[in-house]
């Protein structure tokens, strides 16, 4: 299902180049207590973010770009730019808990640095993709973007999340700034599943000005 929804994006703009539709993949894991517990206070923090766990968004992005393109019978380019992370670029990672931050609040949970229950990390990364039909030689250019929501137990242990989240879309708008809005969104709707399946939620962009 994943790789016939995003492979099909990946089709289509080689022919129309824009959509108004974007199909988000959304997966989720964590403790499958998790549901059931009482945590609604929460603070943001960005220290245990790490190049290990940039690393990891990174490989599921490209396990997810190349199964894709495969299911589409389209061929990644070898020359594809380098991605931008939230790890290189410090203001972006806080802006992007700062969405986070608001989004949490609007789903019922409180901030409360002083004595959370959970503590809040997020990556991040977009950048260009290139794919080839072998068949007509076009090229398709668009914009994969991703985020991961981690949380853990305040008190707990940092290196291992109680629950992470993945939310990642390849589509024809290029800027960060109006699709990290949606997946974060996303990623807290989903919160606390955790049932690790993949599901493909489908957002509609607003009309470009």
């Amino acid at each position: 299902m994943t790789r016939l929804v995003i492979g099909t994006l990946l089709g289509l703009l080689l022919l129309s180049g824009c959509r108004e539709l974007v199909s988000v993949q959304v997966t989720a894991e964590g403790n499958a207590r998790l549901e059931q517990t009482q945590l609604k206070r929460f603070a943001v923090t960005h220290y245990t973010a790490t190049h290990e766990r940039q690393a990891q968004l990174m490989q599921k992005v490209d396990a997810a770009l190349q199964a894709n393109a495969a299911a589409a019978q389209l061929v990644p380019l070898n020359d594809q730019r380098p991605m931008q992370t939230g790890l290189a670029k410090p203001k972006l990672l806080g802006a992007v808990g700062e969405v986070v931050t608001r989004r949490m609040r609007r789903a019922g949970y409180a901030t409360d640095t002083r004595d959370p229950q959970m503590l809040i990390s997020v990556d991040c990364l977009y950048g260009p993709y290139a794919v080839r039909n072998p068949m007509s030689g076009a090229v398709g250019r668009a914009t994969v973007h991703a985020v991961a929501m981690h949380v853990y137990a305040s008190g707990g242990e940092l290196d291992r999340p109680i629950w992470s989240g993945t939310a990642i879309a390849v589509c024809a708008e290029p800027r960060f700034a109006v699709m990290a809005p949606y997946l974060i969104a996303e990623l807290v709707e989903a919160f606390p599943r955790s049932d690790g399946e993949v599901q493909i939620v489908r957002i509609a962009l607003p009309e470009a000005d």
